[in-house]
């Protein structure tokens, strides 16, 4: 089948041969290209196509804005940002680094439920890079696994997680902001992993931690908490109020209630993480975790405390069968 061709496919703008269209936002564009003065390195090139609309100029500018001062191993590298001109308009464009493979969404998508040890891995580097950028005062309010990039560079067996998509992230000193109306207008950002204070626009950083606890559900159960059937929704408000409530007053069901409707089985890890999830998607933020360090040092004592046990477990195991 052949690739989907974008505005900019095959054009050569400022050092950058535009490739392959990746994938069209709610605003603009994204691109695979080749940096023509770095040994054709691939890059990601974001297009914004409506410069000429004030609210998603302004939304792209921050995304530029906050990723050019984020440098962290696991946030997804800026580049450059520049402004294409031609005789008729002005297109703003950011430049990123290229994650080459893929995400963790598509790794789910072909895997479904991912070894232990990679989901804890993933989970531990994307801790990281949200602590970073928290103690930036960046809040993210958009975590999910199609933002989570996986780049594997050609020495290392081990994908390294990037933080992407700032384009609805927000600076601690913007967070008192008007509040939103949910019974009038529909709150911008993923649903699935939106903690309830945020879909009345009062995201804090435990409201991160909750969007990174639905993602450590789904990593080590193989669903989300609370899987909504969108087909059954023709108003994308009532969609949206329907995830609202869920988030708000469904309690969090249990690890194993998940796993064994899908299939899967209670080895010994799953059990004993089932509680750090379950902190980080308390109802009330105070009730969660209050950073990002905080969530990973737990996930990973309670990991490697697993771990142990099992170890233990079997050579009690082999102890007590050498004896028969």
């Amino acid at each position: 089948m052949a690739k989907e061709q974008g505005r900019f496919t095959g054009k050569t703008i400022g050092n950058y041969n535009i490739r392959q269209l990746l994938g069209r936002g709610r605003f603009g564009e994204a691109y695979k290209a080749d940096f023509l003065i770095h040994q054709n390195t691939p890059v990601v090139v974001k297009f914004l196509l409506d410069a000429s609309n004030p609210k998603q100029l302004e939304e792209f500018l921050r995304e530029a804005r906050t990723q050019a001062k984020l440098d962290h191993p696991n946030i997804v590298p800026f580049y450059h940002y520049d402004v294409y001109e031609n005789p008729s308009e002005k297109i703003p464009y950011i430049v990123m680094a290229f994650a080459n493979n893929k995400s963790i969404k598509e790794q789910i998508n072909r895997q479904k439920l991912l070894p232990f040890d990679q989901a804890i891995g993933y989970l531990a580097q994307t801790a990281e890079g949200l602590e970073y950028a928290h103690s930036k005062k960046v809040l993210h309010r958009d975590l999910k696994p199609a933002n989570l990039l996986l780049h594997k560079e050609r020495a290392s067996q081990q994908a390294v997680v990037w933080l992407s998509d700032f384009g609805i992230a927000i600076t601690a000193h913007r967070l008192d902001t008007a509040k939103v109306d949910l019974t009038k207008q529909a709150v911008i950002g993923s649903w699935q992993y939106m903690s309830p204070e945020q879909f009345k626009g009062n995201a804090r950083i435990p409201s991160d931690i909750y969007s990174l606890g639905i993602i450590a559900y789904l990593l080590l159960t193989g669903d989300l908490p609370f899987p909504i059937d969108k087909s059954k929704f023709t108003n994308p408000f009532d969609l949206m109020m329907a995830f609202y409530n869920a988030h708000e007053k469904t309690p969090v069901p249990s690890f194993e209630q998940t796993r064994r409707r899908h299939g899967y089985d209670m080895t010994l890890p799953v059990g004993e993480l089932e509680e750090v999830v379950t902190k980080a998607l308390a109802k009330e933020p105070k009730d969660r975790y209050q950073s990002a360090g905080d969530f990973h040092d737990n996930l990973e004592r309670t990991y490697r405390k697993a771990l142990e046990k099992e170890a233990e477990n079997k050579r009690i195991l082999v102890m007590q069968i050498a004896e028969v």
